[in-house]
């Protein structure tokens, strides 16, 4: 879960949302700029604002690489966001979680890329 949506769901006084909330997981995607991690999505409306609905994307992204990697990725509702995010030292086959809360039912973007 990014600081940021810990902090707007703790000022409205919700929880983040759990394993069994939200809609069912999407199939497993290569992320568009790094070969050999996948990643997933699925979404949830946590509350409506007048006019204004905030949804939870949950995700979760595998490498299937042989080796440990750090990679940064970002989770937009446009590919021009930035990579914000950081992952340290995945392995093959293994799942690193998160979420965040953005103002679109989708699409979103969701893209990685290497780091040292």
């Amino acid at each position: 879960m990014s600081r940021w949506s810990d902090i707007i769901l703790a000022r409205r006084g919700e929880n983040v949302p759990e394993e069994n909330n939200g809609g069912p997981w999407g199939p497993w995607y290569p992320v568009p700029s790094t070969a050999g991690i996948l990643v997933r999505v699925r979404r949830a409306r946590i509350t409506q604002e007048g006019e204004r609905e905030l949804y939870a994307w949950s995700y979760e992204f595998k490498s299937q690489l042989p080796r440990a990697i750090s990679f940064q990725y970002k989770v937009h509702p446009n590919r021009d966001g930035p990579f914000d995010r950081v992952v340290r030292r995945i392995v093959a086959g293994e799942v690193v979680r998160g979420s965040v809360i953005l103002p679109t039912s989708g699409p979103v973007w969701i893209d990685a890329r290497l780091i040292g």
